[in-house]
């Protein structure tokens, strides 16, 4: 029987309540979270963690979702993970 890890899954959400509602919903999915509030702690923790899938609020206090978008789209390490 194989042993699987858990998804990992980023939540960038500045809003306190939606990123504990969220971490809550998925935490019970089985998923792994890792949650950040600012868009350059998204770039940092999808450089050296790798999240399988990164949940992305659009607006947050220092770079707009799309940027950070961009920014991971365009950096080799971090281009295949899905938004």
């Amino acid at each position: 029987m194989e042993n699987h890890s858990p998804a990992t899954l980023l939540i960038v959400e500045d809003d306190l309540d939606i990123a504990d509602m969220l971490n809550a919903y998925f935490s019970v999915q089985g998923y792994r979270i890792l949650t950040v509030n600012w868009g350059e702690d998204a770039i940092n923790v999808c450089q050296t963690e790798q999240p399988d899938i990164v949940i992305l609020d659009i607006h947050l206090p220092d770079l707009d979702g799309f940027e950070i978008a961009r920014r991971l789209k365009n950096n080799r390490r971090t281009e295949a993970i899905p938004i």
